[in-house]
């Protein structure tokens, strides 16, 4: 019985000392496991509460001291270009890619855009090529026209003076045969309100 009861005092010391304890050595061992007075080997001199103030200090102080030396200018002007350039070099190819991703994001509506008309573009520019070889020949029929218009106007204007000519004919005409009338059979000349002869 009194075996088994160590057994269970071994296995809480381990349980005890993995939750509560740092890092125990565990491979110290009781010295009389069944002697109930005597105290076993004492804890590494590195675990005593005074040596861990100790280094707690000493920790600080070289905290202190690092601290006075990244503040003084001249480590200062010597880390903070070095710094700057890893931070550069890590940053810059995350920034530049997350640069094209938004560009690509804006730009990509704005190339199908331009993609589209573009082929409006070429579509319009077919049509025009087409609208100017279609006002082409207007235009030449225009001039053909035009100049089949000057010389019906010059037919006309001929017909023209040959109808005067023949009415300046025809009235002289009539004037004498109206004088032989009135000459010979006193016929009165046909006149109207105007006093202009018939």
């Amino acid at each position: 019985m009194d075996a088994a009861i160590n057994k269970n005092n071994d296995n809480e010391q381990e349980v005890l000392f993995t939750c509560s304890q740092p890092n125990p050595d565990t491979t110290l061992s009781i010295s009389n496991p069944g002697k109930r007075g005597k105290r076993g080997n004492p804890e590494s001199p590195e675990n005593l509460p005074g040596t861990q103030k100790q280094q707690t200090r000493q920790i600080r102080r070289g905290n202190s001291i690092v601290l006075e030396a990244l503040s003084s200018p001249e480590v200062l002007d010597t880390i903070i270009p070095v710094l700057t350039q890893k931070l550069s070099e890590a940053l810059s190819s995350i920034i530049e890619a997350e640069v094209k991703n938004c560009i690509e994001e804006q730009i990509k509506p704005m190339s199908e855009k331009i993609i589209s008309q573009e082929k409006q573009i070429a579509n319009n520019y077919q049509n025009i090529c087409k609208l100017f070889i279609q006002v082409h020949r207007m235009e030449q029929c225009c001039k053909d026209r035009i100049e089949q218009i000057k010389e019906q106007d010059k037919e006309l204007d001929t017909q023209y003076n040959t109808i005067k000519d023949l009415e300046t004919r025809l009235e002289n005409q009539e004037q004498y045969s109206r004088r032989t009338s009135v000459r010979f059979h006193n016929v009165p000349v046909p006149i109207d309100e105007q006093n202009q002869i018939h």
